[in-house]
C-alpha cells in the first residue's frame, strides 16, 4: 500500500517534470511514427519493470507514456490503456513478480519459463491486430 501511495506522486511528476516526454520521444524515436511499434515497446517496457516492482505501480509509471505515445501518435488512447493493462498484469509470467508465483512454482513442479509465458504471447500477437483500427 505504501509503494502505491508513492507512485502516485510519481506518476505526476512524471507529467509535470516532462519526464513522460522524454521517454515517449525515445519510443518514438525507436519505433518511428507508427503506432504498432510504440504500442509494442511500452508493452514490453512494462512487463520489464512489472518484473522488478509491483504491477500496479508499474502501470503507474507507465500511465503518462501511453498518454503522451497516443497524444503524440494522433491515435485513440483506448488501444494503449488495453496495452497497459494486458501488460500490467503480466507480472505473472515469472515466479520472482509476485510471492504468489513463488509459493505455488514448487508445490505445483512448474518450472518458471511455462508459467504464462504462452498467454503473454498471445497478448502480445493479438494487440497489434486489435491497433488496426485505432486511428
Amino acid at each position: 500500500m505504501v509503494l502505491l501511495a508513492g507512485m502516485i506522486p510519481l506518476s505526476t511528476a512524471f507529467i509535470t517534470t516532462g519526464a513522460a516526454d522524454l521517454v515517449a520521444g525515445w519510443v518514438l524515436n525507436i519505433g518511428g511514427s507508427s503506432p504498432v511499434p510504440a504500442l509494442l515497446a511500452m508493452s514490453v517496457l512494462t512487463v520489464i519493470l512489472g518484473q522488478l516492482i509491483s504491477n500496479t505501480a508499474t502501470v503507474l509509471i507507465v500511465l503518462p507514456i501511453a498518454t503522451v505515445l497516443a497524444a503524440d501518435l494522433h491515435v485513440s488512447i483506448m488501444p494503449f490503456m488495453m496495452a497497459l493493462t494486458v501488460s500490467g498484469a503480466a507480472s505473472f509470467l515469472t515466479p520472482v513478480a509476485t510471492p504468489a508465483n513463488t509459493m505455488v512454482m514448487e508445490p505445483a513442479d512448474t518450472p518458471s519459463p511455462t508459467t504464462g509465458s504462452w498467454a503473454f504471447r498471445a497478448c502480445c500477437f493479438s494487440l497489434p491486430s486489435r491497433c488496426s483500427g485505432c486511428r
